[in-house]
Protein backbone atom coordinates (compact mmCIF):
# COMPACT_ATOMS: atom_id res chain seq x y z
CA UNK A 1 0.00 0.00 0.00
CA UNK A 2 2.99 2.56 0.63
CA UNK A 3 3.96 2.23 -3.25
CA UNK A 4 0.59 3.25 -4.48
CA UNK A 5 0.41 6.22 -1.77
CA UNK A 6 3.79 7.35 -3.13
CA UNK A 7 2.34 7.10 -6.43
CA UNK A 8 -0.87 9.17 -5.39
CA UNK A 9 1.37 11.51 -3.92
CA UNK A 10 3.81 11.84 -6.85
CA UNK A 11 0.94 12.10 -9.36
CA UNK A 12 -0.83 14.59 -7.23
CA UNK A 13 2.65 16.54 -7.40
CA UNK A 14 2.66 16.38 -10.93
CA UNK A 15 -0.79 17.18 -11.21
CA UNK A 16 -0.01 20.68 -8.69
CA UNK A 17 3.52 21.26 -10.87
CA UNK A 18 1.11 21.27 -14.08
CA UNK A 19 -1.49 23.46 -12.57
CA UNK A 20 1.66 26.00 -11.21
CA UNK A 21 2.81 25.27 -15.01
CA UNK A 22 -0.61 26.50 -16.33
CA UNK A 23 -1.20 29.04 -14.30
CA UNK A 24 2.23 30.65 -15.10
CA UNK A 25 1.11 30.28 -18.74
CA UNK A 26 -2.34 31.92 -18.76
CA UNK A 27 -0.85 35.14 -15.81
CA UNK A 28 1.97 35.47 -18.69
CA UNK A 29 -0.49 35.73 -21.52
CA UNK A 30 -2.80 37.65 -19.79
CA UNK A 31 0.43 39.98 -19.02
CA UNK A 32 0.89 39.74 -22.43
CA UNK A 33 -2.31 40.70 -24.22
CA UNK A 34 -2.43 43.08 -22.00
CA UNK A 35 0.53 44.94 -23.19
CA UNK A 36 -0.31 44.30 -27.08
CA UNK A 37 -3.93 45.82 -26.09
CA UNK A 38 -1.38 49.31 -24.61
CA UNK A 39 0.31 49.03 -27.75
CA UNK A 40 -2.55 48.86 -30.23
CA UNK A 41 -3.93 51.55 -28.12
CA UNK A 42 -1.07 53.91 -28.56
CA UNK A 43 -1.12 52.71 -31.89
CA UNK A 44 -4.28 53.96 -32.96
CA UNK A 45 -3.88 57.13 -31.07
CA UNK A 46 -0.56 57.58 -33.29
CA UNK A 47 -2.52 57.03 -36.78
CA UNK A 48 -5.32 59.56 -35.12
CA UNK A 49 -2.15 61.74 -35.04
CA UNK A 50 -0.98 60.85 -38.69
CA UNK A 51 -4.75 61.32 -39.73
CA UNK A 52 -4.88 64.49 -38.24
CA UNK A 53 -1.35 65.78 -39.92
CA UNK A 54 -2.27 64.71 -43.42
CA UNK A 55 -5.25 66.45 -42.97
CA UNK A 56 -3.62 69.95 -42.09
CA UNK A 57 -1.45 69.16 -44.29
CA UNK A 58 -3.60 68.78 -47.19
CA UNK A 59 -5.30 71.70 -46.27
CA UNK A 60 -2.27 73.63 -46.06
CA UNK A 61 -1.02 72.50 -49.57
CA UNK A 62 -4.51 73.33 -50.92
CA UNK A 63 -4.27 77.27 -49.65
CA UNK A 64 -0.39 76.97 -51.08
CA UNK A 65 -1.48 76.19 -54.30
CA UNK A 66 -4.98 78.55 -54.35
CA UNK A 67 -1.78 81.36 -53.21
CA UNK A 68 0.31 80.65 -56.20
CA UNK A 69 -2.13 80.45 -58.52
CA UNK A 70 -3.62 83.92 -57.50
CA UNK A 71 -0.35 85.12 -57.62
CA UNK A 72 0.39 84.25 -60.78
CA UNK A 73 -2.74 85.62 -62.76
CA UNK A 74 -1.50 88.77 -60.00
CA UNK A 75 1.89 88.83 -61.99
CA UNK A 76 0.18 87.72 -65.45
CA UNK A 77 -2.01 90.58 -65.35
CA UNK A 78 0.59 92.95 -64.53
CA UNK A 79 2.59 91.81 -67.30
CA UNK A 80 -0.26 92.91 -69.72
CA UNK A 81 -0.32 96.63 -68.42
CA UNK A 82 0.97 99.09 -70.09
CA UNK A 83 2.68 101.14 -67.73
CA UNK A 84 4.94 98.02 -66.38
CA UNK A 85 8.44 97.40 -67.71
CA UNK A 86 9.51 93.63 -68.16
CA UNK A 87 12.60 92.62 -67.52
CA UNK A 88 14.72 89.41 -67.32
CA UNK A 89 13.16 86.49 -65.40
CA UNK A 90 9.75 87.58 -65.53
CA UNK A 91 10.62 90.59 -63.00
CA UNK A 92 8.67 93.69 -64.00
CA UNK A 93 8.66 97.12 -62.60
CA UNK A 94 6.49 100.36 -62.15
CA UNK A 95 7.92 103.94 -61.54
CA UNK A 96 5.52 105.72 -58.94
CA UNK A 97 7.60 108.76 -59.03
CA UNK A 98 8.46 111.09 -61.12
CA UNK A 99 11.61 110.18 -63.07
CA UNK A 100 14.64 111.09 -62.02
CA UNK A 101 16.87 114.00 -63.66
CA UNK A 102 18.68 112.67 -67.00
CA UNK A 103 22.19 111.22 -65.61
CA UNK A 104 20.80 110.26 -62.67
CA UNK A 105 23.35 107.53 -61.07
CA UNK A 106 22.47 103.81 -61.32
CA UNK A 107 23.68 101.29 -58.87
CA UNK A 108 25.64 98.25 -60.07
CA UNK A 109 25.77 94.74 -58.50
CA UNK A 110 28.56 96.04 -56.19
CA UNK A 111 27.52 99.17 -54.59
CA UNK A 112 25.89 99.42 -51.37
CA UNK A 113 22.24 101.39 -51.44
CA UNK A 114 20.30 103.79 -49.37
CA UNK A 115 16.82 103.30 -49.67
CA UNK A 116 13.33 103.12 -48.22
CA UNK A 117 11.31 99.87 -48.55
CA UNK A 118 8.42 98.12 -48.07
CA UNK A 119 8.31 94.32 -49.09
CA UNK A 120 4.52 92.76 -49.93
CA UNK A 121 2.82 89.74 -50.79
CA UNK A 122 0.68 90.83 -53.85
CA UNK A 123 -2.38 90.42 -51.47
CA UNK A 124 -0.64 93.41 -49.60
CA UNK A 125 0.56 91.88 -46.71
CA UNK A 126 3.46 93.57 -45.55
CA UNK A 127 6.63 91.05 -45.13
CA UNK A 128 9.29 93.68 -44.25
CA UNK A 129 9.89 97.17 -44.67
CA UNK A 130 12.36 99.74 -43.80
CA UNK A 131 13.51 103.67 -44.04
CA UNK A 132 17.12 104.51 -44.84
CA UNK A 133 18.22 101.23 -44.93
CA UNK A 134 21.30 100.30 -46.72
CA UNK A 135 22.30 97.02 -48.19
CA UNK A 136 24.72 95.56 -50.61
CA UNK A 137 22.83 95.52 -54.02
CA UNK A 138 24.40 91.64 -54.52
CA UNK A 139 23.45 90.65 -51.57
CA UNK A 140 19.53 90.99 -52.04
CA UNK A 141 17.26 88.37 -53.22
CA UNK A 142 17.39 87.65 -57.50
CA UNK A 143 14.79 90.00 -58.40
CA UNK A 144 16.39 92.89 -56.51
CA UNK A 145 19.29 92.17 -58.33
CA UNK A 146 17.54 91.93 -61.68
CA UNK A 147 15.83 95.22 -61.20
CA UNK A 148 17.90 97.76 -59.11
CA UNK A 149 20.38 98.19 -61.39
CA UNK A 150 17.90 99.87 -63.82
CA UNK A 151 16.83 102.38 -61.16
CA UNK A 152 18.55 105.58 -60.96
CA UNK A 153 18.46 107.42 -57.58
CA UNK A 154 15.79 109.06 -56.75
CA UNK A 155 12.84 107.23 -58.16
CA UNK A 156 10.64 105.36 -56.48
CA UNK A 157 9.13 102.00 -58.16
CA UNK A 158 7.38 99.26 -57.35
CA UNK A 159 9.06 95.93 -58.34
CA UNK A 160 6.94 92.62 -58.89
CA UNK A 161 9.55 89.70 -58.50
CA UNK A 162 8.35 85.63 -59.27
CA UNK A 163 8.30 83.12 -57.20
CA UNK A 164 11.58 81.91 -58.69
CA UNK A 165 13.34 85.19 -58.29
CA UNK A 166 12.02 85.88 -54.73
CA UNK A 167 12.44 83.32 -51.52
CA UNK A 168 11.71 80.50 -53.49
CA UNK A 169 10.44 77.48 -52.62
CA UNK A 170 11.66 77.73 -48.90
CA UNK A 171 10.20 81.10 -48.01
CA UNK A 172 11.46 82.81 -44.99
CA UNK A 173 10.31 83.82 -41.73
CA UNK A 174 7.22 85.74 -42.60
CA UNK A 175 6.91 85.02 -46.50
CA UNK A 176 5.01 81.74 -47.31
CA UNK A 177 7.34 79.37 -50.34
CA UNK A 178 6.55 80.26 -53.69
CA UNK A 179 5.37 83.38 -52.88
CA UNK A 180 5.33 86.52 -55.76
CA UNK A 181 6.49 89.61 -53.97
CA UNK A 182 5.70 93.44 -54.49
CA UNK A 183 9.09 95.29 -53.39
CA UNK A 184 8.36 99.07 -53.23
CA UNK A 185 11.89 100.88 -53.05
CA UNK A 186 12.63 104.52 -52.99
CA UNK A 187 16.26 105.09 -54.12
CA UNK A 188 17.92 107.40 -52.20
CA UNK A 189 21.71 106.95 -52.48
CA UNK A 190 24.68 104.95 -53.76
CA UNK A 191 26.90 104.84 -50.88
Amino acid sequence: MKPQKIEKKDAQKRNNSKTILWACVGLIAAVLAVLFFLHMRNQISTDDDLYDLTIQQAEKAKQDSLRVAADAKFLADLAAADDVVKLDGGVMYKRVSAPAPAGARKPTLKDRVRVDYQMCLPDGTVCDEGTDATFPLGGLIQGCKIAMPHMPVGEEWEIYIPQDKGYGMQGSDKIPGNSALVFKVAMKEIL
